[in-house]
């Protein structure tokens, strides 16, 4: 299930981690720098927010393997249509 996150690090996380938990892989997406504003408003820094998922590292295999499955499906569609236009 993705969830709204927020990193307080200024560097941008990685959209695929695969290294920082044992049992899970972080997917991410729509990433957003947000401004990080002192007491006065001043901005002193920024941090990210973004959606994230995470998938048990037992299906993540599983998980890419469909991925990249539904990539070729695609690609073989818009060559079918290239071809049909072509006539």
């Amino acid at each position: 299930m993705w969830k709204l996150t927020e990193n307080s690090s200024s560097e941008k996380p990685l959209e695929i981690d695969e290294i920082s938990s044992q049992t899970v892989v972080y997917v991410r997406k729509e990433f957003k720098e947000i401004p990080v504003l002192d007491e006065e408003g001043q901005e002193i820094g920024s941090k990210w927010q973004y959606m994230e998922n995470t998938i048990p590292k037992i299906d993540w295999e599983t998980y890419k393997n469909l991925l990249d499955t539904q990539i070729d499906i695609t690609d073989i569609q818009l060559a079918l249509v290239e071809l049909y236009e072509r006539g």
